[in-house]
């Protein structure tokens, strides 16, 4: 990150003014600049607190404050979008999403590439991305308490997948793709809409995966 606002008092000074004016307008314009010009230490000093940090995130996608965290908690935010400024921060390894108002999987989700967890049960999900498939690190995907009717294929890249918490959707069938994983073990499907002869027929076809029904 350049840091031209910081070697410049003068800009640092008017920075500073536009960030603690009460005009949102101005507030905005300070998180802007600062994206990539560097942050005045009172600012800094301003962002200490982890809610104000989580609400500059999530409004003005100022992400500086979290370049270095690997696990990030957004969740019971009534959050229905994130800002795309989140997907710099690639060292993230998990990220909760879970009790918001999703009703789809923000892009920059698809971009942290470095996830082993995720977490995002108790949204508004009806389909998810195709990308959603580049997330080859992710150890536990966790969709359940959505309305997913269907999956994509691109699942099936998720090589690394340990377990698929699916309960609680609208799902009556599963892509071929999820048999080929080598690392996956169970996948929860209780409160979907399959019928009892489904359940045997796909607890048979993906053993020795565990289908929990």
């Amino acid at each position: 990150m350049e840091k031209y606002i910081l070697s410049n008092p003068e800009l640092t000074s008017k920075i500073e003014q536009l960030f603690f004016n009460p005009d949102e307008s101005n507030v905005a314009l300070a998180c802007e600049l600062m994206k990539t010009g560097g942050i005045p230490a009172s600012i800094l000093e301003a962002l200490q607190d982890q809610d104000v940090k989580l609400f500059f995130l999530v409004n003005y996608g100022l992400v500086y404050s979290f370049l270095e965290d690997t696990h990030l908690d957004l969740s019971r935010l009534g959050l229905q979008d994130l800002p795309q400024e989140l997907s710099a921060l690639t060292q993230l390894n998990s990220l909760n999403l879970f009790y918001n108002q999703f009703s789809q999987i923000p892009a920059c989700v698809c971009a942290l590439t470095a996830l082993k967890k995720l977490w995002l049960h108790h949204n508004q999900l009806t389909q998810l991305p195709e990308n959603l498939g580049d997330l080859v690190e992710l150890e536990e995907l966790v969709l359940s308490f959505n309305q997913l009717t269907n999956l994509p294929d691109s699942l099936g890249a998720l090589t690394q997948l340990k377990t698929l918490y699916l309960h609680h959707n609208s799902l009556h069938s599963l892509p071929q793709s999820l048999k080929n994983l080598p690392q996956l073990q169970k996948i929860t499907l209780w409160n979907n809409n399959f019928t009892l002869e489904e359940e045997l027929t796909l607890t048979e076809s993906f053993a020795p995966i565990k289908l929990v029904f």
